[in-house]
């Protein structure tokens, strides 16, 4: 059995079997029933899959230079850096990288401290700096030239 024209014409008009169902239900159905679906939207023929892109311990180490530190790397190639773990040569990859972490002293801190006028804002601009002077109890020590929260009383509301 043919198809009709007019079957013919309206699935031309749409690139994929969903498309000219969800447009055309009456006619799809209609093709469906007569089988007339692989005519009309030939298969298309997929490239058989190759084998996948084998990345050694080196291949990681090589690929690993182009980054300048460990979170860019993390934050830009997920995969590289979990097949760098995987492969257990951190040390190897890494060894190149700046470490961003900074080890807080309390001269640094209050260098830091220096620049705010109050703690939430030396707590918002500077959270790590904050953060380690509150663990070594050196927040009070390095916060004295800040201005104090003023805190409101019952009488004033």
């Amino acid at each position: 059995m043919t198809i009709p024209q007019n079957v013919i014409d309206q699935a031309q008009q749409y690139k994929t079997k969903s498309d000219f169902r969800y447009n055309c239900n009456s006619l799809f159905l209609l093709a469906k029933e007569n089988k007339w679906l692989d005519t009309l939207f030939p298969p298309i023929e997929k490239e058989p899959k190759s084998h996948r892109f084998i990345i050694t311990k080196q291949d990681c180490i090589d690929l690993a230079k182009n980054y300048t530190t460990i979170s860019d790397l993390r934050n830009n190639n997920q995969r590289l850096y979990n097949l760098i773990h995987r492969y257990k040569c951190t040390g190897e990859a890494f060894a190149h990288m700046t470490n961003l972490k900074q080890k807080w002293t309390i001269e640094l801190c209050q260098i830091e401290a220096n620049k705010y006028t109050t703690k939430k804002d030396f707590k918002k601009n500077s959270f790590p700096a904050y953060i380690a002077a509150i663990k070594y109890k050196w927040i009070d020590t390095i916060c004295t030239h800040m201005t104090p929260l003023r805190k409101i009383k019952p009488k004033d509301i």
